[in-house]
């Protein structure tokens, strides 16, 4: 089995060898290659949150069909859902074709990390779920301007 998520347009090679009851030839190696077919563009593939309490901390993505595959969204919700909301818009006049921008951001009050997943239901059958992880860490109130790396 090839595992082939998030490597939508890519070309695949993967080599593996076959053990055979041929006395001449007990071992064949052989070598598959192909198009991945790709049906969504998500990017930023992941959402990173990172931010103070008294921000507004935020992330967007753009969720894009590929040319065949044009594709309605039916429903986005989080997984958990504790910590963030999210607002779907569509790009353009035909959605199903030209995609949607999905803002999510950050409610939590205190400091701390968590990961969620957003999980994005659309039509189309041969990716009815998408799963978007999130993590996010969230500091304490900013004093004197912007936080120092490793703060």
């Amino acid at each position: 089995m090839v595992n082939t998520k998030d490597r939508g347009g890519a070309l695949l090679r993967k080599r593996f060898s076959v053990n055979t009851n041929d006395p001449r030839n007990p071992r064949a190696d052989l070598m598959v290659f192909g198009q991945v077919k790709g049906y969504i563009s998500v990017s930023p593939s992941f959402i990173r949150l990172m931010g103070a309490t008294d921000q507004k901390v935020r992330a967007k993505v753009t969720l894009l069909p590929e040319k065949e595959y044009p594709f309605t969204i039916k429903q986005v919700k989080a997984k958990e859902g504790d910590f963030i909301q999210f607002d779907l818009k569509p790009l353009g006049e035909d959605p199903a074709r030209q995609g949607y921008e999905l803002l999510v951001w950050n409610t939590r009050t205190e400091e701390g990390t968590y990961r969620d997943f957003v999980m994005v239901e659309t039509d189309l059958k041969e990716k009815p779920t998408l799963s978007i992880p999130v993590s996010a860490k969230i500091f304490g109130p900013v004093k004197g301007g912007v936080p120092k790396k490793g703060n």
